[in-house]
């Protein structure tokens, strides 16, 4: 998937990828959805995913409503840190964000 949003190029065959999240639900569940993490070559930290109508990726049609669609939503450092202690991705915590040590063992109990 490639998209370019505000003059940054966020593709997911050349960037990192740094761990998947799905939802427990099925995937014909209007809140199903699953992404992946990526970080481009450029720093840039953004999540391509897909999901049902009710999830962060739904889009608005005119003719049918809200719908379930894919697409790349770009983040910002403290979010992409977020998300990879959400998911307990401790090594790339460790490699990423070490300087927030104190932070994320206390928010989120985590061992680094």
């Amino acid at each position: 998937m490639i998209d370019t949003i505000l003059n940054v190029v966020y593709d997911t065959d050349t960037a990192q990828a740094f761990g998947i999240r799905e939802s427990d639900c099925a995937p014909t569940d209007s809140e199903w959805y699953r992404e992946t993490l990526y970080r481009n070559s450029s720093g840039y930290w953004f999540i391509a995913g897909e999901g049902g109508s009710c999830s962060r990726f739904a889009v608005e049609e005119a003719a049918r409503g809200r719908t379930g669609s894919a697409g790349i939503i770009p983040l910002g450092q403290s979010q992409a840190m977020h998300w990879l202690a959400e998911t307990g991705n401790v090594s790339a915590l460790r490699d990423r964000f070490m300087h927030e040590k104190a932070y994320l063992q206390s928010e989120y109990d985590l061992k680094l």
